[in-house]
């Protein structure tokens, strides 16, 4: 199945997944456990863009078929002027306090702890010197490693050796490397790594707030405290700008699509192949880092069971299909238009990285995926227009803090 371009973002697992564990380790002393699979490599080709554009789908075409039967499809109800409370933006001092804080934070190192004994969970920093039948091997030596122990990052009992040991002292460990491993003359073999264990992790020492600092973050035109404080209070507007905009966006779509009627859905919107698609996904990606896909959406959806997962995923294509369905009326209220070169420069965009795709050549990338990335630009017209026509009334924010006592609590409810 081709990707589907402008679909429902249910799921951003390669955003949320990381691999966490041991950093910097050589590619023979991790797990090894790769599918085997290579990626398509990229044309290195230069094509004729007049040449690659004479596959993409027709505008008229495509639009024919997305607006086709629109009218008795949706009655639209109020869609412009509609009105849209939204919380005033105010940045305080204590707010551009608190984040210039975790800024800080997260500039800051480790205290690093030189004596003890080492625990499961400790994030340590090692040296290590492998060997096979007393003599080293390609990849097996490295210097300041970071290491999680528990990660499961290292092969099978590397991490599970170093539990116990001396912090600031060198051990050595016995491993076996697994059949299957990826590089063929370890695979099954007995291996001794001499490990010196330099420091694990403590507390972070957050960055000192100084000139210095804060010309080495190399931030334009900011130079000074006072210009990084000016910059953080700028970007804190910045974000809370984004989040009304997309607040707005929120509260405008459910008063419109509510204010509709929708009777049936387009040919195209097919909610049983998106589900399929995306359930699809889920169980690759959890192949890829060795989970079941009970396990995968149980640590990364907030302890959902699968079932719960793709019924709540049923849902949101549900609300993406309302949306959808009421930007086709207003696209065919308004008339709104993608123009050629918008429609040619957007497919150009996307085109060099057909490999991503699955694609044999740029130029089947264009044919089977350019409908889909007109689809979206005129999407984004109607969500323009819808923008531009809302009503915002600014009020003040609610405040988060709870009341003092019981009675003022009653006051606020009332």
């Amino acid at each position: 199945m081709k990707k589907k371009f402008f679909a429902v973002a249910a799921v951003s697992l390669a955003l949320m997944m990381g691999v966490t564990g041991c950093s910097g380790v050589a590619d023979l002393v991790g797990k090894g456990d790769s599918d085997g699979s290579e990626k398509s490599e990229e044309s290195t080709e230069t094509q004729n863009p007049e040449e690659l554009l004479k596959n993409l789908v027709p505008m008229d075409e495509r639009r024919e078929a997305l607006l086709k039967d629109i009218d008795k499809l949706v009655v639209l109800g109020e869609y412009k002027g509609v009105e849209v409370d939204v919380a005033k933006i105010e940045v305080t001092d204590e707010q551009v306090e608190e984040r210039i804080q975790e800024e800080l934070l997260n500039a800051g190192e480790p205290e690093h702890i030189t004596e003890g004994t080492v625990a499961d969970g400790d994030i340590l920093n090692i040296d290590y010197v492998g060997k096979v039948d007393g003599k080293e091997f390609d990849g097996g030596t490295a210097e300041d490693q970071t290491c999680n122990i528990g990660s499961n990052s290292y092969i099978d009992g590397f991490e599970d050796a170093l539990i116990g040991a001396t912090i600031g002292k060198t051990t050595d460990i016995n491993v076996t490397f697994p059949d299957d491993y990826t590089e063929e003359s370890l695979a099954g073999k007995d291996a001794t790594f001499t490990v010196t264990i330099n420091y694990k992790h403590g507390e972070t020492i957050p960055a000192e707030l100084t000139d210095d600092w804060v010309k080495e973050q190399s931030i334009s035109e900011v130079e000074t405290v006072d210009a990084y404080k000016e910059h953080i209070k700028n970007l804190l507007e910045s974000e809370a700008l984004s989040q009304q905009e997309q607040t707005t966006y929120t509260a405008l779509m459910e008063k419109i699509v509510s204010a509709s009627e929708i009777k049936g859905l387009s040919e195209d919107l097919n909610k049983e192949e998106m589900v399929e698609s995306e359930m699809s996904s889920i169980e690759q990606y959890a192949d890829q880092y060795g989970m079941t896909s009970e396990e995968l959406v149980a640590q990364y959806f907030e302890g959902q069971t699968l079932d719960e997962y793709k019924a709540e995923l049923e849902k949101e294509i549900d609300e993406y299909f309302k949306r959808i369905m009421v930007y086709r009326a207003v696209i065919k209220a308004e008339n709104l238009q993608v123009t050629q070169d918008e429609y040619e420069q957007e497919v150009l965009s996307y085109s060099p990285n057909y490999a991503n795709y699955g694609e044999e050549s740029e130029a089947d990338f264009i044919k089977n995926n350019s409908g889909d990335i007109y689809d979206g630009l005129l999407n984004a017209k109607a969500e323009e227009f819808l923008l531009e026509n809302v009503k915002t009334n600014e009020v003040d924010a609610p405040s988060t803090e709870a009341p003092a006592t019981e009675a003022a609590a009653t006051e606020a409810a009332e």
